[in-house]
């Protein structure tokens, strides 16, 4: 496992404030060290000298940050034997968990749908809060060209291979998802992509999830945005995306309001690979 946030109870490195799991570090630094941005700069900071950690293979490249997880994986995707770096369980022990998730989900499917309902409107009611994170989350992204230079040159590179675009391998099409037992409508290749992907990792993903989040579009109106993907797992919804415009800037930064107040994690897939 690469260098990163331990799940555990710690201190702000920055503040010296006691948080008591990894995630509730990450809403700390987000919230009161915006000149540190996220997680992944705080590691880069307090860890790691700002030098990003290279893959173990020995290819020499720069490794990714996984975003669920908060840490540096140890390969890049592919060089190690696996192909994936992150929690490891046998196909018995996630045979279980798998089961025991569906079964709650039927057994308690109106009252899950309920909570979530309300969650989301009880996620929207302070207006001073809500301006406030997304001032700190338009700040976060200001200055982002490089990542957006990055994200161009890499689906240009998926287009020219033929994995997204008019020729990829799959397009909008109903795959079942053997989590749920029911079948899912994919609405792109890459959505096809993440799903096969998190299938053979034993991570259980759903497009039917129920989640929808109002956001205020670029002309104003209010309209409503449906992540792809909802992971019950570890309460992460995910958006499989290789590219940005304004209108997604405020459905994301609508996704990212809501799950900071229910302590959820939001997360933008760039590449069609699971987390």
């Amino acid at each position: 496992m690469g260098i990163g946030i331990e799940d555990t109870e710690q201190n702000c490195l920055v503040c010296g404030q006691l948080c008591k799991n990894r995630r509730s570090l990450g809403n700390h630094i987000v919230r009161s060290h915006k000149d540190i941005k996220d997680q992944k700069n705080y590691v880069l900071k307090y860890f790691l000298s700002e030098n990003i950690p290279l893959c173990k293979c020995g290819c020499g490249k720069e490794v990714s940050w996984h975003n669920r997880i908060y840490r540096f994986n140890d390969y890049i995707s592919g060089h190690n034997e696996s192909g994936f770096i992150g929690f490891r369980h046998t196909p018995e022990q996630i045979e279980k968990r798998n089961n025991s998730i569906r079964q709650t989900y039927k057994n308690n499917k109106q009252i899950l749908s309920a909570k979530i309902g309300d969650a989301v409107s009880k996620a929207l009611n302070s207006s001073e809060h809500n301006q406030n994170l997304r001032s700190s989350i338009k700040k976060s992204w200001q200055g982002a060209s490089k990542r957006k230079a990055d994200l161009t040159r890499r689906n240009l590179e998926m287009l020219e291979a033929g994995l997204i675009g008019p020729h990829a391998p799959f397009k909008a099409e109903w795959i079942l998802n053997p989590f749920t037992g029911e079948e899912e409508f994919m609405h792109s290749s890459w959505e096809t992509s993440f799903l096969r992907s998190c299938i053979s990792k034993g991570y259980y993903v759903t497009k039917k999830h129920g989640i929808t989040i109002p956001y205020t579009h670029p002309d104003g109106s209010i309209k409503t945005y449906v992540p792809d993907f909802f992971s019950p797992v570890d309460r992460t919804l995910y958006e499989v995306k290789g590219r940005s415009d304004s209108v997604d800037d405020a459905k994301w930064e609508a996704a990212q309001l809501f799950c900071q107040r229910q302590g959820w994690c939001f997360v933008v897939m760039s590449e069609p690979e699971g987390p």
